[in-house]
């Protein structure tokens, strides 16, 4: 689960697939519970502005699962060069 997404705004509603229930409307910040919800629907891939994420501090350690590695600790700023090494998994 990308815990960066926490408190980030949702630019369109955030919908499940299969039961077209709303989970995060237009405007209101993504919740913990939203992530939740987003992944127990299956929900993949929200649309983001680059700039919603550059600066923002993360929650959790962030890791590339196939590798193991921890692409950036938790409570640490997301730069430019994490931000790419984060889309590219």
């Amino acid at each position: 689960m990308i815990y960066v997404l926490v408190g980030i705004r949702a630019k369109s509603n955030i919908v499940a697939p299969d039961t077209k229930e709303i989970i995060v409307k237009e405007g209101s910040k993504i919740t913990k519970v939203a992530l939740k919800k987003m992944e127990a629907a299956g929900i993949k891939e929200i649309p983001i502005l680059r700039s919603e994420i550059i600066g923002r501090v993360t929650l959790k350690d962030i890791v590339d699962h196939s590798t193991g590695e921890i692409i950036i600790d938790g409570n640490k700023e997301i730069t430019e060069e994490i931000f790419h090494k984060i889309i590219s998994i």
